[in-house]
């Protein structure tokens, strides 16, 4: 797992265009992302092709992280290339955040499910959410390190 640079926009892109049909990010959104402090890309690559991305924003004096965007490349879905990315991030921002959000549209049922699988739980719903109208399940997920009393006594 890497974090993006400008010199990943063209492949961000190409991910972005690969997976999304509407709500795409565009040039300019991924631009100001890339340099954006409240903001961090994590990628996933092959080669120099991009395999799987994540938008996290950040908010200060926030511990909650907001999944902005999540692809992986249609090519390699349902291949577990979504689980070890999301465990990834996930253990990543244990260090710094306590709870992710993010929102998905109400009829990926695929989305929803594999959030699901992972802990998320729907907390909230969002009309119109999405550019062609369609409604938003707000999820979220408690990632807090959880060290068990035993093995702090250990320590």
């Amino acid at each position: 797992m890497l974090i993006a640079t400008e010199d990943d926009l063209e492949a961000l892109l190409s991910l972005e265009k690969a997976c999304f049909t509407s709500d795409q990010l565009s040039r300019h959104a991924f631009s100001r992302l890339l340099n954006r402090t409240g903001a961090r890309i994590y990628i996933e690559k092959k080669g120099d092709q991009i395999i799987a991305s994540a938008v996290l924003l950040f908010r200060k004096n926030s511990k909650c992280a907001r999944l902005y965007s999540f692809a992986v490349s249609p090519l390699l879905q349902q291949k577990g290339l979504g689980k070890i990315f999301l465990s990834q991030i996930e253990a990543e921002l244990a260090k710094i955040c306590e709870e992710i959000r993010l929102e998905v549209r109400t009829d990926n049922n695929k989305a929803i499910s594999f959030y699901q699988k992972f802990g998320y739980v729907t907390f909230a719903k969002q009309e119109n959410f999405y550019e062609d109208g369609e409604t938003a399940f707000k999820m979220k997920k408690n990632i807090r390190c959880k060290v068990k009393q035993n093995e702090i006594e250990k320590a």
